[in-house]
């Protein structure tokens, strides 16, 4: 008799347990929903914002450095000015599936001011080879150029340039150190003219678009399914074991 008490306490304080842990994990795969759906909103919010600066009225370059910094990304503005004979290579871009470079160029504006222009794509052979200057000229002459504008990226500490023309992310200071130049912190990307065909000769303008809403929103219904699929799915074991039970008495 003393034996069966200690099993059923046993068993009892197990059951009580497991079901705390069951409801704790439940809880825990709920959060990691909330998590998600909050990134997917974050999300939502910087491709609004995006999409209202893509859509704004072009602005010359001297318009858009009046602007605080944080409100000229995504801004379009028209470039006026003469291309230098500097140019690097930004890595590891893609087109179509295939991996590339982008050729970033210095035009000289008007006013002097020497601006970084992503030209776009080339294929990744392309660039491995020294001829790519030669192969991928600057445009001679005035130059009138529509554009969007970027802010420099976020420089990463692993990832060091030993190559002075080829460069893992765009920081201007930097860039401009390796070419002997101060550029203008920020730098401009060409558009395609036509987003349905692509341009008859490389490089490829790089079209500039919202960031897309990913997965989040999935992995929101994903996380929810699973604290779902856990509840249900004890619930269901608890009660067949009662059952189980019931019926042996």
């Amino acid at each position: 008799m003393q034996r069966v008490l200690l099993h059923h306490l046993f068993w009892a304080n197990r059951i009580k347990y497991l079901t705390i842990a069951v409801v704790i994990v439940a809880i825990g795969l709920a959060r990691l929903g909330v998590w998600q759906y909050s990134r997917h909103l974050e999300r939502a919010a910087i491709n609004q914002q995006i999409n209202r600066s893509l859509a704004m009225q072009p602005l010359a370059l001297a318009e858009l450095l009046l602007l605080p910094e944080a409100e000229r990304e995504y801004r379009p503005i028209t470039l006026n000015g003469q291309y230098e004979q500097s140019q690097v290579l930004w890595r590891n871009r893609v087109h179509k599936g295939g991996t590339g470079y982008h050729i970033l160029s210095v035009l000289r504006s008007a006013d002097g001011s020497a601006v970084l222009v992503n030209r776009g794509w080339i294929p990744y052979n392309d660039g491995v080879a020294e001829g790519w200057q030669a192969k991928y000229p600057v445009p001679n002459g005035p130059q009138r150029v529509d554009v969007i504008w970027r802010v420099d990226q976020e420089v990463r500490s692993n990832t060091p340039e030993t190559n002075p023309t080829k460069w893992f992310t765009i920081d201007t200071t930097a860039i401009g150190a390796a070419l002997g130049m101060p550029l203008v912190a920020g730098f401009a990307q060409i558009q395609p003219e036509n987003t349905d065909q692509q341009p008859d000769s490389l490089p490829y303008p790089a079209l500039t678009s919202d960031m897309g809403m990913g997965s989040h929103l999935g992995y929101t219904v994903q996380w929810y399914a699973f604290a779902l699929i856990l509840l249900i799915g004890y619930s269901v074991v608890r009660m067949r074991r009662v059952r189980a039970g019931t019926t042996k008495k």
